[in-house]
């Protein structure tokens, strides 16, 4: 920011194109101008006196350019700058430009301009973005090797695009949550998405190609999908993305436990939004993450988002707790009270179905519009508790846990006693899935077993992996390596349908 010497006028002056004072002699517009920001005389008068047809707000318009100190980085003449309005002398801002080769510099943005050398540096900076892309393309992710949440993830950035196809662009946020921003986070980490060739410098605040690591703002880049579908082209790639088409067999356990933190931050998020304007009584997220999970362990999501409305909505509420409000947790603490003290079940004259989905599309969520279309097909979660949390499990008795250790079953010969009454089969990397009427057993080692409860978090303090009972499956013995094989061997030879 520059400072105009409005006492020093006698200089070069340049006029870019004609106008009414590209007419008047040097002295005449060095004396309008001193009249001009000297004066107290009304711009009217000034033009009247220098005999001027113009409208007095067309002046600063037609004021003329002087040199600056700063020089153009292509051709190294000195920049031009049009001379200030009146009240803008001491907050000098404008654009800057060279007469040589048309160079601009923006006072307002970082934007490259249209001169030959920006388009060159446009050009290179391109080609090394393309450059970028192949290389992180070389790896492309296999889609069906994602976790389910990366999988929603990815439906999500999708859907929030209104171009589906081509180069994906995305919002930083969506409506009432800054959701937009952390999928595209988390999937720019994950290398599923990379910037397209398409984007320009300024939409970076950092970009090192050598390293492969940028900063930007996600709302203005292009993206390409880092994905592979089987032999699927693009157009495919992307409606399997977008419809989650290749999920099928999708473990109970990651559906409950996505299900669960997407109830959890949509409401949190929603919550911080709709308070944002009480910042004196909004605790962090983190403190109200807590409250949220706690609450939804007795209400649906829906009676919760209908308390935060409706307590924002009642004024005399709000009046009655004005000072409580300016507590930290004031809001909250209402909203926790308020809930409490409605019933789990209350008429309103709507169906409940009607209900759920009014307040599902008031959440408006993508991750949580994604899941809740994708893979549990409900559009009416909101009126339904969420899934309760795994217990932590109990350790099994000393005497039981040394006889499931020490006994590994090696005796092939009781396999068609084992499968009799199966119904299907699913063979995994963890063991061997079998479905009965009453259940699922899996088979298993020791080994394996202990991975698979590690993946799913099951570990907690104060209780061992053996012990869980998050599993969705029965364990009732180990068994070895011999056994694993030929159950394998005799189902794929059966005639139990495999899943």
């Amino acid at each position: 920011m520059d400072t105009f010497d409005s006492h020093s006028l006698d200089r070069d002056y340049i006029f870019l194109q004609d106008n009414h004072l590209k007419q008047l002699s040097q002295d005449d517009l060095v004396q309008l101008l001193d009249d001009y920001y000297n004066s107290d005389n009304k711009v009217v008068d000034i033009l009247s006196r220098h005999h001027l047809s113009m409208r007095p707000g067309d002046l600063s318009r037609e004021l003329p350019y002087i040199k600056i100190e700063e020089r153009c980085p292509y051709d190294n003449s000195r920049l031009l700058e049009q001379i200030p309005s009146k009240t803008r002398t001491q907050n000098w801002l404008n654009n800057k430009i060279c007469r040589q080769c048309g160079h601009t510099v923006y006072y307002q943005t970082n934007y490259l301009c249209d001169c030959f050398g920006c388009q060159e540096k446009r050009s290179e900076f391109r080609d090394d973005l393309a450059k970028m892309g192949t290389k992180i393309s070389k790896q492309k992710k296999d889609y069906q090797k994602l976790s389910l949440e990366s999988k929603v993830d990815l439906s999500a950035f999708i859907k929030m695009d209104n171009n589906p196809f081509g180069y994906r662009k995305v919002g930083v946020t969506h409506k009432n949550t800054d959701t937009g921003f952390l999928i595209t986070e988390s999937l720019k980490e994950q290398k599923l998405i990379y910037p397209s060739r398409d984007n320009d410098p300024e939409d970076f605040d950092k970009i090192d190609f050598k390293s492969m690591s940028y900063r930007g703002n996600w709302e203005e880049i292009n993206w390409e999908l880092n994905i592979k579908v089987l032999n699927y082209d693009y157009r495919q790639t992307l409606d399997t993305v977008e419809y989650m088409m290749l999920n099928q067999d999708l473990d109970d356990f990651e559906v409950e436990s996505l299900y669960r933190k997407i109830a959890i931050e949509s409401l949190t998020n929603y919550f911080l939004y709709s308070t944002e304007f009480l910042s004196y009584a909004t605790p962090s997220k983190e403190t109200v993450q807590q409250v949220v999970q706690e609450l939804l362990s007795e209400y649906t999501p829906e009676m919760f988002l209908e308390t935060i409305l409706s307590t924002l909505h009642n004024y005399d509420l709000l009046a009655k707790n004005r000072e409580k409000l300016f507590e930290k947790k004031g809001f909250m603490n209402l909203v926790q009270n308020e809930i409490k003290k409605t019933k789990k079940s209350k008429g309103t004259g709507r169906p409940a179905e009607k209900r759920s989905i009014e307040a599902a599309e008031l959440l408006s969520d993508p991750k949580a519009d994604a899941f809740f279309e994708n893979v549990v097909d409900d559009p009416a979660w909101m009126g339904k508790m969420i899934p309760a949390e795994n217990d932590s499990a109990q350790k099994l008795p000393a005497h039981e846990l040394e006889a499931m250790i020490d006994y590994v079953e090696d005796d092939i010969s009781i396999i068609p006693e084992e499968l009799a009454g199966a119904k299907s089969y699913s063979i995994t990397e963890h063991g061997i899935l079998v479905n009965y009427k009453l259940g699922t057993i899996m088979y298993s080692d020791q080994l394996s077993l202990y991975k698979l409860a590690k993946e799913k978090n099951l570990l907690s303090e104060g209780s061992d992996w053996w012990s869980t009972n998050g599993f969705n499956f029965t364990v009732e013995k180990f068994y070895s390596l011999k056994f694993l094989l030929e159950l394998a061997k005799t189902l794929t030879n059966s005639n139990i349908k495999q899943k």
